[in-house]
């Protein structure tokens, strides 16, 4: 059994050369909550801001800035993941999104994510739900939906800027997508 109940608050994190993820749970946990934490730097693919793993694990009031990878990487294995509020920024090398979203059923609310060198968000799940987020001048698009099935995407707002050149990269055609500004240019279907 791995680690339980945890409440991790008020935290901050700088990576190094070379390091792992700043913040991470294993799969064996459950029930974790980050409360306002923060990664900052660290270089590689592998330098996460935060890595969830475990199951029922809630980040909320998360910043990642600068970190080598993706500033939040949800695993398959983290079922129940919820990300509310926070934000990521100028994280990633080679393409990376400034979010990754792998858990079917991983809810992402409130979320700002910019000026990362891949998309702001990509999911690789079903059943994703993405809400009140702002996402823009990130390195390639606002969303890429990387053929993961059925998401849900409402109340973004997506503008263009920098190089980010589409809102919602390949959307399935069970997703929803409502009540949504996309400032300068449009869905790419």
């Amino acid at each position: 059994s791995g680690p339980r109940n945890i409440l991790v608050v008020d935290s901050i994190v700088e990576g190094g050369p070379s390091t792992f993820s700043a913040f991470d749970t294993h799969p064996e946990g459950i029930n974790i909550v980050f409360d306002n934490c923060y990664a900052y730097g660290g270089t590689g693919a592998d330098a996460n801001g935060i890595q969830v793993r475990a199951r029922n694990v809630t980040v909320r009031g998360f910043r990642a800035h600068r970190c080598g990878g993706r500033g939040i990487s949800v695993s398959s294995s983290a079922l129940n993941a919820t990300i509310e509020g926070g934000e990521v920024s100028y994280c990633g090398a080679d393409s990376t999104s400034g979010v990754a979203v792998s858990a079917a059923g991983a809810i992402v609310n409130g979320l700002h994510s910019h000026h990362n060198t891949g998309p702001g968000i990509s999911v690789g799940a079903s059943g994703v739900v993405i809400s009140d987020c702002y996402i823009h001048e990130n390195s390639t698009y606002g969303i890429h939906d990387q053929g993961s099935g059925t998401i849900v995407v409402r109340n973004l707002i997506a503008k263009i800027g920098g190089v980010q050149t589409a809102s919602i990269l390949s959307p399935s055609a069970a997703s929803l997508i409502a009540l949504n500004v996309f400032a300068g240019y449009g869905v790419d279907a």
